[in-house]
C-alpha cells in the first residue's frame, strides 16, 4: 500500500481531489477482497467526503456561472432598452427640429 499512499498524498499536493476520491474508492475495494472491513469502511468514507465535496464545489460553480449569466444577460437588456430609449428621444429631437424648421419657413414667408 505505500505506493497508494504516495499517490494520495501527491493528489493532494496538486490538488487532484478527483483522483483522490478515485484512490479512496480503490483502497477500499482492495481492502473488502483483503476482508478487512474497518479499513474498507475507512476508505470509502473517505471516497463519499470527497465525492460530496467535489459535487459541492460543482454545484456552487454552476451556481456563480448562472449568476453570471443572469446579470450579463440583465446588463444586455437595459442597454438595449437605453439604445432604444435614446433612439426615440433622438427621432422625438429630429421632429421638433424639423416642426421648428418648418415654422420658421412659415414665419419668413409670412414677414417677406
Amino acid at each position: 500500500m505505500s505506493n497508494f499512499t504516495w499517490v494520495a498524498v501527491v493528489c493532494k499536493e496538486i490538488n487532484d481531489f478527483e483522483m483522490l476520491r478515485d484512490l479512496y474508492a480503490l483502497y477500499s475495494k482492495i481492502y473488502v477482497i483483503k476482508t478487512d472491513y474497518r479499513n474498507a469502511y475507512k476508505y470509502i468514507k473517505l471516497n463519499i467526503l470527497y465525492k460530496d465535496s467535489l459535487f459541492d464545489e460543482d454545484f456552487t460553480n454552476k451556481i456563480a456561472e448562472m449568476q453570471t449569466k443572469y446579470e450579463t444577460d440583465k446588463k444586455e437588456q437595459e442597454n438595449l432598452l437605453l439604445i432604444k430609449d435614446k433612439k426615440v428621444k433622438n427621432l422625438a429631437f429630429e421632429k421638433m427640429e424639423a416642426e421648428i424648421s418648418y415654422q420658421r419657413k412659415i414665419l419668413i414667408v409670412f414677414i417677406v
